[in-house]
């Protein structure tokens, strides 16, 4: 018999892209016909390609409805596309009160990649955030619109956060 692993980390470090993805779903706790009771993600992230990180948020998922409980952590900073994969955690921890949380709106990266899409990705993100941090989907586009960064205690206010160790 083969025991169920407890906790697992993965960390995400640079751009959110394909190899994020990638390196994810070829983890050994993704793969396993027995997923960990707890997953710690945690970030260190500029941002990246929105239509990567939804990616990423749907294997996350998957992990979830196996009854995997997320835990993202902010290492130092999170921008653009890595806040809808932070805002997957169930628990969401910061391990600094300066570590900083960046708001703005999407950019387009690909030139095959539409504004109309860029748009829908950007609203289909936003709506995710408002969900998980429990603020109005206005809050996130204000936050956006304002090209906002915030420290990990004004994230800690607005519920984007749960706690700071």
């Amino acid at each position: 018999m083969v025991a169920e692993k407890v906790g697992a980390l993965f960390k995400i470090k640079g751009r959110v892209d394909e190899s994020i993805s990638n390196r994810f779903k070829n983890e050994d706790f993704f793969i396993s016909m027995y997923p960990p009771e707890i997953l710690y993600l945690t970030m260190e992230t500029t941002g990246g390609d929105l239509g990567e990180a939804s990616r990423f948020v749907d294997l996350v998922q998957i992990l979830v409805s196996k009854n995997t409980k997320i835990v993202t952590i902010n290492n130092k900073f999170i921008s653009s596309a890595g806040l809808p994969i932070f805002a997957c955690g169930s628990t969401r921890v910061s391990n600094n009160s300066l570590n900083t949380f960046f708001f703005h709106r999407a950019t387009r990266g690909k030139l095959y990649v539409t504004e109309q899409q860029i748009l829908e990705g950007e609203r289909s993100s936003f709506e995710l955030m408002a969900d998980q941090f429990n603020l109005s989907i206005d809050s996130i586009y204000d936050l956006a619109n304002a090209s906002k960064k915030i420290n990990s205690l004004e994230a800690k206010k607005l519920g984007i956060i749960h706690m700071i160790i």
